[in-house]
């Protein structure tokens, strides 16, 4: 074991300078300039404080290499001289003699996600300069030393968090996308069209898709930041964790208040849908057997809907998600089969209906505003669909093609519709198909069909994110089948009070599809990007949250007061 006087204190090396330009260079101090790096004294041990037993343990740099290597914190070569040598003489000043500055004690490289260790209010600093930064004195150098590894081993995880493999092209974001935004939203187009005349109709269906694609790469370029502001502690190597999800980039933006009030939103939004779903079940059925009384049915469906939540896993439900997609395209094909089939009015291509070029009530237009936006709100689920595409620079020109074809055939079914049966258009455009004699009765059933199972596919998938809110307190099965028949009971209340599908559409594309496809996005940009955009820039998100505001505002009033034709 050498003695004090035969150890000497190595010099300080250089700062280490990475090529990475991302890369700063990181401080970590875990003992005072005084403490360690007196040349007047000897050193044989970690913080200065010599004692007969200790042996050397080299310089300061070499310690903190040493202990940072064993937690695997960082990345340090055999001798650890590297690890030591994050110290940057331009944030620490001059070691001896002098204390450095509060901020030079913050680490300022960003990776992984985790927080600082050596920032003023960390575990780690705290154990050993105390809350305030005021030294405080161990019972020996191991036991420091040993803290310090446990400290940071406590803060590695076990695994590390690993963004999935994205697998997507264009073409895949595209019928994604397309599958996305084309739901049930498409049967009540031709009823919005009838609201509006002809003129404000295809102006909104134009103006909808441009602003909500707008957003969307907004929200694309939101989730490309990178929480930057808080210092970190963790393997140099890894980067910064990018926004995953929506809740994710309202984080980034807001704060954990942020994710909060989205999940809130998100979770209301999925409720809502749920019983849009029940009313359009209802409604299909109603108008193969008109014998029976609507709220019977909407019961009976409300029986049968429980049954599918009841399962432990929801896997084979998602086998039959298909069903929504054909029946999608069914539609599109049958409306169009049935208008050529038909000479005369009413239902017929040949022989238009009657029809308004202006709406006749501006009440209408507020009503038909939801109705018509929610065909276009695929933004909760845009950030999952970005990150699964191999390249991300081609998410744009995707989200430009998708909404291109979507509004392509929202047009062509709000036009064929609203041509088949003028303003006697009722709220879902199946409720007129068993109306028309001429029709082939077996499409029409088929279509019906289609319509009324891709609801039952879909309400449980709905409803399982409420349930794993409800549910999370609680793992007992009996538990869970009473908060899921509740759930399932407040939904056919809510279809008892508010029996119009459209009214329910409209409620979706207002309140929630304006916050979520519009306000949210907007805002979380200007939080991130306000000062360093352009005037241009500016005017387009201060035109974006005033649009949100109007379809929010404007869209609930509609549903309120309601519309007549």
């Amino acid at each position: 074991m050498s003695s004090p006087s035969e150890t000497k204190p190595q010099p300080r090396p250089p700062p280490v300078r990475t090529s990475n330009p991302r890369r700063r260079s990181t401080c970590v101090l875990l003992s005072t300039p005084e403490e360690y790096d007196d040349q007047n004294e000897d050193v044989t041990s970690f913080g200065g404080r010599a004692n007969a037993d200790s042996e050397p343990l080299g310089s300061w740099s070499s310690v903190v290499g040493g202990v940072l290597r064993d937690a695997s914190m960082v990345d340090a070569d055999e001798e650890g001289s590297d690890a030591g040598s994050l110290v940057d003489d331009e944030q620490v000043g001059s070691v001896n003699g002098r204390q450095p500055s509060r901020n030079a004690l913050e680490i300022n490289g960003i990776v992984d996600g985790y927080p600082s260790e050596s920032s003023p209010g960390s575990s780690l600093f705290r154990g050993r300069f105390g809350v305030n930064g005021v030294p405080i004195e161990g019972d020996s150098d191991e036991e420091d030393a040993e803290s310090l590894a446990d400290v940071a081993s406590e803060r590695t995880p076990l695994l590390r968090n690993k963004a999935p493999i994205p697998t997507s092209t264009q073409r895949h974001t595209v019928m994604n996308s397309i599958n996305l935004l084309m739901g049930m939203g498409v049967l009540t187009l031709p009823f919005a069209m009838s609201l509006c005349g002809w003129v404000v109709g295809i102006s909104l269906l134009l103006i909808f898709p441009l602003l909500a694609s707008t957003t969307a790469k907004l929200l694309m370029q939101c989730m490309e930041v990178r929480e930057t502001t808080l210092p970190i502690l963790a393997p140099p190597s890894t980067s910064a964790t990018k926004s995953m999800s929506y809740g994710d980039t309202a984080q980034t933006a807001f704060g954990p208040r942020g994710k909060t009030f989205v999940s809130a939103l998100y979770l209301v939004e999925l409720f809502a849908a749920c019983t849009a779903l029940v009313i359009l079940i209802a409604d299909s059925v109603h108008a193969l057997y008109p014998t029976y009384a609507l709220p019977t049915i909407k019961c009976i469906v409300a029986v049968c809907l429980l049954g599918t939540t009841l399962f432990k896993t929801v896997k084979m439900l998602t086998y039959a998600s298909f069903v929504g997609v054909i029946a999608i395209i069914n539609l599109v094909i049958i409306v169009l089969v049935d208008g050529l089939s038909v000479d005369r009015a009413p239902g017929s291509l040949w022989d238009p209906a009657v029809t308004e070029m202006w709406p006749r009530s501006w009440q209408n237009v507020a009503l038909a505003v939801g109705i018509m936006f929610v065909g276009f709100d695929g933004h909760a689920v845009f950030p999952t669909i970005y990150r699964d595409l191999k390249t991300p620079t081609d998410f744009p020109k995707a989200i430009n093609v998708t909404y291109v074809i979507v509004t392509t055939l929202y047009l062509l079914i709000a036009v064929c519709g609203y041509l088949m049966f003028g303003n006697a258009i009722l709220p879902e455009i199946t409720q007129n198909l068993p109306t028309i004699p001429g029709y082939n009765p077996a499409l029409t059933h088929i279509t019906l069909y289609l319509v009324a199972l891709n609801p039952f596919a879909k309400y449980a998938l709905c409803l399982r994110p409420v349930h794993t809110v409800l549910e999370h307190h609680t793992t007992n099965r009996l538990h869970h089948i009473a908060i899921r028949t509740a759930l399932t009971g407040a939904v056919l209340l809510t279809t008892l009070l508010i029996p119009s599908f459209d009214r329910i559409m409209g409620l979706l594309g207002s309140l929630f599809s304006g916050s979520v496809a519009v306000i949210v996005p907007c805002a979380c940009y200007a939080k991130l990007f306000w000062r360093g955009v352009g005037v241009g820039r500016k005017m387009m998100v201060v035109i974006g949250l005033a649009a949100g505001v109007a379809i929010v505002t404007v869209g609930g009033v509609g549903v309120l007061l309601g519309g007549s034709q």
